[in-house]
């Protein structure tokens, strides 16, 4: 038993020094703040509102979070482009009674769908002149029943993104 947590204490160490590389590596950062990170509006067929929303939820996301200098165009020290997918369905919905019709215990239960036209999935690169130095990918899957907002996924990329290029060193965190 002894044996079981020592061994359990060491995994634990080991586990909390892994996690913490990450942050170690972004509080050693030297990145002279106010580069600038330009924004392209994202390709895609969706609305010109949810492409400007896109844009400008990463705006806001390297504005609070980084040292940078966000900038909309295509013109920085590093660029930022990306695809915005966009699909039709529908959440899965559920109604139904719980311990029979006519019980004496027992209730109803529901929820809520959604349907229509919503956003997949967005695809951003980060581009160093004509060198990509990041990529990441967010998205959604309606079969879970949940629908997330373009600016909810936006705002997850972005602070993805700028953690890959705070990690290295292109740019600084606040």
């Amino acid at each position: 038993m002894k044996m079981n947590l020592v061994k359990l204490a060491l995994v634990l160490v080991f586990l909390s020094i892994l996690g913490g590389c990450g942050k170690l590596k972004e509080a050693g950062n030297d990145a002279p703040p106010g580069r600038i990170v330009s924004v392209a509006l994202f390709k895609s067929n969706c609305t010109p509102l949810v492409q400007e929303a896109v844009q400008a939820a990463f705006i806001d996301a390297f504005f609070t979070y980084t040292n940078a200098k966000p900038i909309k165009g295509e013109n920085g020290y590093i660029r930022i482009e990306g695809i915005i997918t966009i699909d039709e369905g529908q959440t899965g919905s559920s109604s139904g009674l719980i311990l029979g019709g006519r019980s004496s215990v027992g209730g109803g239960s529901s929820s809520s769908a959604a349907s229509g036209t919503y956003v997949t999935g967005i695809t951003i690169q980060a581009y160093k002149g004509s060198d990509m130095i990041a990529t990441y990918s967010v998205g959604q899957d309606l079969g879970k029943g949940k629908l997330v907002s373009p600016v909810s996924l936006a705002m997850s990329a972005a602070r993805n993104i700028s953690t890959l290029l705070v990690r290295q060193n292109e740019i600084g965190r606040k």
